[in-house]
């Protein structure tokens, strides 16, 4: 067997085309029972491909994010599941996350600051504590593939005044 060179591009399988199927139907699904089922499996997708999961990274990203800025008000299934796979996709991607740092950044924020407790009705606090804990654990792992100070992120969720992150 010859040894592959930079120039010989690695062939497309069946499985990016089904993993490719499956992010667009998760992007472009407005049911949230539907969309909790399409994501259930990005994760798994995500440990099988590897770092070859860089071939979808921008629509993977997209569908990410759509899933954790919409609430689905039951459960929150979706958002955990994005959550899980977010972590898994900076564990097996990590060259190319600095590049997608300030995009991951500021949907990790924001979902932060829709966690956070106000004055109005704050739904079942277990359930976003374990938000939290997926948001804080997808700062650590960004934090160290992009070589950055985790005592940042530290302060900026600190501020944040919930006792799920106490934890």
């Amino acid at each position: 067997p010859q040894a592959r060179t930079i120039q010989t591009p690695l062939k497309r399988t069946k499985m990016d085309e089904v993993f490719a199927i499956l992010l667009n139907s998760l992007y472009l699904e407005s049911k949230i029972e539907i969309r909790k089922a399409y994501s259930f499996h990005i994760r798994r997708y995500i440990e099988l491909l590897n770092i070859f999961v860089v071939r979808h990274m921008k629509l993977l990203l997209d569908a990410l994010f759509s899933c954790l800025e919409l609430p689905d008000y039951s459960g929150e299934e979706t958002r955990l599941n994005a959550l899980t796979a977010l972590a898994a996709l900076i564990s097996y991607a990590w060259p190319r996350i600095p590049l997608h740092k300030s995009k991951i950044n500021r949907v990790l924020f924001k979902l932060v600051s829709d966690l956070c407790p106000s004055n109005t009705e704050v739904p079942d606090k277990a359930e976003i504590c374990a938000q939290l804990i997926q948001v804080v654990q997808c700062f650590v792992l960004l934090a160290r593939c992009c070589h950055d100070q985790k005592g940042i992120y530290v302060q900026l969720l600190n501020g944040c005044d919930h006792s799920g992150l106490a934890d």
